[in-house]
């Protein structure tokens, strides 16, 4: 499902012979769409993470209202009148993804799929294997995710239009998750919206993406369309959190230096911080003015 997500974002027109696009709209349902727990296992799960906790729920939904990577989501509201947002992890999910990133010829089929959408750039790939490794393990802990919430909840305390939600501490596991609920709009209601809208949330998305790592050495690694929640007053939520790197400060550094000569027009300064932050090898045939050219599209589709 996860390797689902991430294709199901990737504009498969581009990739090979075009033959892949017939499924693209398929793949997108896995962006909020599984299919849910039977309620009997909903309840035995909250029931043997929460224990006498769970009488704090005054109501509960028990129709999900989303499905995550490695969970589902339900509404719910507290006996003080707060709503909030149950993820519920499902049963067994683990150990499964556990057993699965052990799998070296699973994790190579996912490799290769990645180097193939990125032609041209030569990759470590043991490197990149050692990080989707630590991502996804870090991402089955729901207790690292609520730490996490809560590092960026406090970053974006009190800003105009970046919403993060707040841990419900004493309702939250290793296995079920419970936050403050964030109202909005997902990804197909806000593609309908005027395109003043539109740009007013892509703004927002982009400060929220650039500016964690630039402030706070976060950085935000599932920006999938279903991770956000969109308001008509420019506003959005970020509801998920459970792929995270905290970026060492070298590493940050070089990233704030990317953009900065990518704004100044630097091209070499460019191509040579790239290699330096790894994300191609100094033998590369790109060219400085060939990368200069793809991120700078690469932040006008974003603007």
């Amino acid at each position: 499902m996860k390797v689902g997500q991430i294709m199901s974002l990737l504009d498969t027109r581009a990739v090979g012979a075009g033959g892949f696009w017939p499924y693209q709209k398929a793949m997108s349902r896995l962006q909020a769409d599984a299919p849910p727990m039977h309620p009997a296992l909903v309840h035995e799960v909250l029931e043997g993470e929460l224990d006498s906790a769970v009488q704090h729920f005054a109501e509960f939904t028990e129709e999900p209202m989303a499905a995550a990577s490695i969970g589902q989501v339900h509404r719910a509201v507290l006996r003080d009148g707060r709503r909030v947002a149950v993820k519920i992890q499902y049963p067994g999910v683990a150990q499964a993804i556990r057993d699965d990133l052990a799998n070296a010829e699973l994790l190579a089929t996912f490799l290769r799929f990645l180097a193939a959408s990125t032609s041209g750039v030569k990759r470590d790939v043991k490197s990149v294997a050692r990080e989707v490794a630590s991502r996804i393990s870090e991402e089955v802990d729901y207790r690292h995710e609520a730490a996490t919430i809560a590092a960026f909840s406090e970053l974006y305390r009190d800003h105009p239009f970046i919403r993060v939600p707040e841990v419900i501490a004493e309702m939250s596991t290793n296995r079920v998750l419970t936050m403050t609920y964030l109202d909005g709009m997902d990804w197909a209601a806000a593609q309908q919206a005027d395109q003043d809208l539109r740009n007013v949330w892509a703004e927002t998305i982009l400060r929220f993406a650039y500016g964690s790592f630039r402030h706070a050495n976060l950085m935000h690694a599932d920006p999938h369309p279903g991770n956000y929640r969109f308001n008509t007053d420019g506003t959005v939520g970020f509801v998920d959190f459970g792929c995270v790197k905290v970026l060492p400060e070298l590493q940050r550094w070089r990233q704030v230096a990317m953009n900065r000569a990518l704004q100044e027009g630097r091209k070499q300064d460019l191509r040579d911080i790239m290699v330096l932050a790894g994300y191609l090898t100094a033998d590369s045939d790109l060219t400085a003015d060939e990368l200069y050219q793809w991120q700078s599209e690469l932040l006008g589709e974003c603007m």
